[in-house]
């Protein structure tokens, strides 16, 4: 929700001769001055230096009404024109697409906000073998076929080794002081080799 390290990881990875992609993965909610219950998921990436310079813009906008995490909504990412320069994924199981899956016409209007909203937008699906990620590798194709929207696959990482699933489990729930409400099944550094 926040792009605190940006500058940092520009820093380090240009010194490696690695061309660094910033990016947010932001608190989208529905209404940005009343819904702070329902947060999404939703994942931005800047295409150039305008993406960047909208994403420190979007952050600064979700830090104004800071309750406990950093939201927005597209509302207020269209009138301030802060898509420009942005590529759009519609996130993981935390997602908009997922979470409103029993409504169709819910996602069709988010779908359609965010091709008009942002400079590129793709569904996006996760090479995770769990029930739930089947299921959402399912709706993204409906909705890529219904909306002519392409897709994309990724991988979640929130811990480096297969092996170290318990671990991020303890992390998350002293970190947060909360019990694991997501699945990190297959959320380790996958090599590419796997994904095939």
């Amino acid at each position: 929700g926040t792009m605190h390290s940006c500058v940092e990881f520009q820093i380090k990875w240009i010194k490696n001769n690695i061309k660094p992609i910033n990016g947010c993965e932001v608190y989208l909610v529905d209404d940005f001055e009343e819904g702070r219950n329902n947060r999404f998921h939703l994942i931005l990436l800047a295409k150039n230096r305008k993406g960047i310079d909208n994403l420190f813009k979007m952050s600064k906008f979700a830090y104004d009404s800071f309750y406990r995490k950093p939201i927005i909504d597209l509302k207020t990412i269209k009138e301030n024109n802060l898509g420009e320069g942005l590529v759009c994924l519609s996130a993981c199981l935390a997602g908009y697409i997922y979470r409103n899956r029993e409504d169709e016409r819910k996602v069709d209007i988010f779908i359609k906000e965010c091709l008009e909203i942002f400079d590129y937008f793709a569904l996006e699906t996760q090479a995770h073998k769990t029930e739930e990620q089947i299921e959402l590798a399912r709706l993204c194709q409906y909705y890529s076929k219904k909306h002519n929207v392409p897709m994309v696959i990724t991988t979640d990482s929130h811990y480096k080794e297969e092996q170290d699933i318990e671990s991020h489990s303890t992390f998350v729930e002293i970190g947060t002081e909360r019990e694991v409400g997501e699945t990190y099944t297959d959320c380790y550094l996958q090599p590419y080799n796997k994904l095939k």
